[in-house]
């Protein structure tokens, strides 16, 4: 049974009707009609019909009092972007057939679960020639032929995606065919690879996710420094191996996002470790949230980034790795390496110059927190100002991974005066940027570079940088707090 369409569908189904020609069938195809039948939202419509799309979309597109535009001239590919009462956008596609008619288009797609259809005529109907909905019941991610994947390599990890997000399990042949079609993910473009990448990251699992494309050979050409990873074996105190260790920290990552972030996710802790965590640090959840879904730049949520930002985090230690008298294994330099990894892996995705800086700061001051804990001493003022000084807002982004990552190092063996010690550096941190800004982490300026060169007759060079920070890091720690005292701090500098 075809569930009923909510008010909002059946008003732009209309619509899209009124605005097709006469006894022109235009058919609801793909992920719509997939999710419709799984109860789930609906974000994205697609409509196949014989011609006519951009008159259509155009139609559309001022009934609904929309924005339209044409995507693809060659296949005549028109969108148009239409926002819901609530607030919430929706995408209508309107696209011609691939093929001589509808069940050609169908054969051609990528999986029996996308290749189903409604005719808006005829909307109680299902179109199902692959038997689709079958699968569906039965939880299978099936191709719909063998020439799916070769068609378009990028399939691969789109399959890959949904069946994450829609808990299926790829059978056996399609499994082969994805395989086979990976060796061809080189050749698509770097931005489509991104754009799938951070849908399979979106995931309930993208740790999952990682495994299945590392099982279907999608590494190498998407994400190849990870492929080193498996030559670092476990060392103390890691148990897992760098592999392992990396995939871990992943998924506690994502379960760290859900318990702070999600009422719900908080009532799942199964664990004393994340029971703990969440107790400290519920009271910044509603921060916490609204820092992740944040955009560093454009597109990619915060959120996003840091899982990519965990996956390489630790890659330097492949060319670090020495031993050490003390048999260990040793990876001095490692974040710094990794960093520079990361630079050139998110260029190679084409990210943003502005993300490309972010991935690299919060994977090259991933240890800063680790250090911090370690210390017997109290986390000072001045501990709190410098960490923020290096690190500015990524700073939150890195208690996260720290959390994540002492996690995935220790698991079992994770000693709980250890874990309380590393979460209340992170309390205090969170509570210095949200709750002191204005006092420890950034004070405001009592003095500048002009009132150097006019009270203190000195020229700009390197000393202006060095008595201004010096003044910030005093002003932190509560040395000084006016700006009588900022002169006299001056004077002594000058003296000393």
């Amino acid at each position: 049974m075809i569930p009923i369409f909510d008010q909002s569908l059946q008003k732009i189904f209309a619509h899209v009707l009124e605005a097709t020609p006469e006894n022109e069938p235009i058919y609801l195809v793909g992920g719509a009609v997939r999710d419709l039948l799984l109860y789930k939202p609906i974000n994205d419509l697609d409509f196949v019909v014989q011609d006519q799309t951009r008159q259509i979309s155009h139609r559309v597109a001022r009934s609904l009092h929309a924005q339209s535009f044409l995507l693809d001239d060659e296949r005549q590919t028109a969108r148009v972007i239409y926002q819901l009462a609530d607030g919430k956008k929706i995408l209508l596609d309107f696209v011609t057939f691939t093929g001589p008619d509808l069940k050609s288009d169908l054969f051609n797609r990528d999986f029996t679960i996308n290749a189903m259809a409604l005719d808006l005529n005829y909307p109680d109907q299902l179109i199902d020639p692959l038997r689709g909905a079958e699968d569906l019941k039965n939880a299978v991610l099936r191709t719909c032929s063998e020439q799916s994947m070769r068609s378009d390599p990028l399939r691969v990890l789109r399959g890959i995606r949904i069946a994450l997000d829609c808990s299926l399990k790829i059978d056996l042949a399609s499994k082969t065919l994805m395989k086979e079609a990976s060796s061809g993910l080189g050749a698509v473009s770097s931005e489509r690879q991104r754009d799938e990448l951070f849908k399979i990251l979106d995931t309930v699992q993208p740790d999952l996710g990682i495994r299945l494309m590392d099982h279907l050979d999608c590494i190498p050409a998407v994400l190849p420094e990870l492929l080193r990873l498996k030559e670092v074996p476990a060392s103390a105190p890691h148990v897992h191996n760098l592999w392992e260790h990396t995939l871990k920290t992943v998924n506690y990552l994502s379960k760290i996002f859900e318990v702070l972030t999600d009422y719900e996710g908080a009532g799942k802790v199964k664990t004393w470790s994340l029971g703990l965590m969440a107790t400290r640090l519920w009271e910044y959840r509603s921060e916490l949230k609204e820092h992740l879904v944040k955009p560093v730049q454009a597109g990619h949520s915060r959120r996003d980034l840091l899982l990519l930002a965990a996956l390489y985090h630790d890659t330097g230690k492949v060319d670090k790795m020495s031993a050490g008298s003390d048999q260990r294994l040793h990876y001095y330099g490692h974040a710094n390496e990794s960093g520079m990894i990361v630079i050139n892996r998110a260029k190679e995705l084409c990210l943003s110059n502005r993300e490309v800086e972010w991935l690299a700061g919060v994977v090259r001051y991933h240890m800063r927190i680790h250090h911090l804990a370690q210390s017997q001493d109290v986390l000072t003022a001045k501990a709190i100002y410098r960490f923020f000084r290096d690190t500015d807002e990524l700073g939150v982004d890195i208690c996260l991974l720290s959390l994540a990552d002492i996690l995935a190092t220790f698991e079992g063996t994770l000693k709980q005066s250890q874990w309380i010690n590393e979460i209340e550096v992170v309390y205090q941190l969170l509570n210095a940027w949200w709750h002191q800004k204005e006092t420890a982490v950034d004070p405001p300026k009592l003095l500048d570079g002009n009132d150097l060169q006019e009270l203190f007759r000195l020229e700009p060079g390197p000393v202006f940088s060095e008595i201004l920070e010096s003044l910030r890091e005093a002003q932190a720690v509560q040395k000084i707090m006016t700006r009588g005292d900022a002169l006299d701090f001056v004077r002594q500098f000058l003296e000393d």
